[in-house]
């Protein structure tokens, strides 16, 4: 459970919520979340994504307890975007796509700490993605605030089709 001061994981054998919180000099900093506003998940048998309002992206991988900090870097263009996190996908190919306020979509290829940005440029309706959902293996729909919703094809990195409020579903 995500919640404004951290990530609850629900134990049943003791029916009770073990609690992890942000670094906060007392432990090691690799085995905690930089951040306790946590605005999204991700889970997946393997790991946890966890999308922060203001320290980029947590990956916590199970069972044992290891986590990976990705936050913005303004010398480090290869670095996920500025802007809290709202959205997370893992596709079938292991990409994690990261969706952020006025930040645009972050796609991550598996084993790799590089983040590649598509914003408005490359035709988001949006720079404010705040949902992402597959629609084929190649198109990722994207829900976006005030520009409506983005077919994004994944192969060409940009948006293939917008649909708002002037151009409605026919």
């Amino acid at each position: 459970v995500s919640t404004l001061k951290g990530l609850n994981f629900y134990d049943p054998h003791t029916d009770d919520f073990d609690i992890i919180t942000q670094y906060n000099g007392t432990e090691e900093e690799h085995q905690t979340i930089n951040s306790d506003f946590i605005n999204c998940i991700y889970c997946d048998d393997r790991m946890i994504w966890l999308g922060t309002e203001s320290c980029g992206v947590n990956k916590i991988i199970k069972p044992a307890i290891s986590v990976k900090n990705y936050v913005s870097n303004n010398n480090n263009p290869k670095s996920i975007s500025q802007g809290p996190v709202n959205s997370i996908y893992l596709d079938n190919d292991n990409v994690l796509w990261v969706g952020t306020v006025e930040g645009g979509l972050n796609r991550k290829e598996p084993n790799s700490n590089i983040f590649k940005t598509y914003t408005t440029r490359d035709g988001i309706a949006h720079n404010s993605v705040s949902c992402i959902l597959p629609v084929d293996n190649n198109t990722l729909m994207l829900g976006t605030w005030g520009g409506g919703i983005s077919f994004f094809d994944k192969k060409a990195g940009r948006a293939i089709k917008n649909i708002n409020v002037e151009n409605e579903l026919t």
